[in-house]
């Protein structure tokens, strides 16, 4: 009996893609495709597959809960998360959400099936790069605490808000692009300076600044 596989994302040339590959082997098949998480859990339930592929464009506070909410109510089903980003804070945060594998859109095909398998096994999957990152990070031996640690310690948004502050956008910028008010932001800053031990605004922007130009 072949191992049925959930898809759920919102980019049809690419969940069209995974189909193809995964439906080319004899032991794997495509049961179901959900183009909106909205609508994604009422169809597992409906399908009950073996392991579910989601499409996380942005890795974002939405993404994680909607991963956690997932493993929240089918708690034995495997869940690969696929996402652009290759740094490897990103898959530590999907991982810590309830994923139980991280994969680029950069990978092969074979890629892919290696991955559903190994979580079909009972394993964790991270890429190649990933497991070179995590290892490199492993061997660094820098102060008690990682970078990549240390951030988390932030929410998800106060990640976006460090994030953001690193890639030099002004309070205005990132109100804009986060869809909340200016103070809000700033109720973000003190926060994560309280959190990551900043004295300032000015030591605040500078760990940001260098975040982003080690892993972005």
């Amino acid at each position: 009996m072949k191992r049925k596989v959930f898809l759920i994302g919102e980019h049809s040339i690419f969940l069209e893609w995974m189909r193809i590959a995964i439906n080319s082997e004899p032991d794997l098949t495509v049961c179901a495709v959900a183009f909106a998480t909205s609508r994604a859990m009422k169809r597992i339930n409906e399908m009950k597959p073996d392991v579910a592929i989601v499409d996380l464009p942005f890795l974002d506070k939405k993404d994680m809960e909607f991963v956690t909410g997932l493993k929240g109510e089918c708690r034995e089903l495997p869940v690969l998360a696929v996402s652009t980003h290759e740094e490897l804070i990103y898959a530590e945060r999907i991982l810590l959400a309830g994923a139980d594998g991280y994969l680029t859109k950069y990978e092969t095909a074979e890629t892919l099936k290696t991955a559903i398998r190994k979580l079909l096994d009972g394993n964790i999957y991270l890429g190649d790069k990933m497991v070179a990152l995590l290892l490199s990070k492993l061997m660094r031996n820098r102060q008690a605490e990682s970078t990549s640690f240390t951030l988390n310690k932030l929410s998800n948004r106060e990640f976006d808000v460090f994030r953001l502050i690193g890639q030099g956008k002004m309070t205005r910028h990132i109100s804009g692009e986060l869809g909340v008010k200016k103070a809000t932001i700033n109720t973000f800053r003190f926060r994560i300076m309280d959190k990551l031990g900043f004295k300032n605004s000015d030591e605040l922007v500078w760990h940001a600044n260098r975040w982003v130009r080690e892993h972005i």
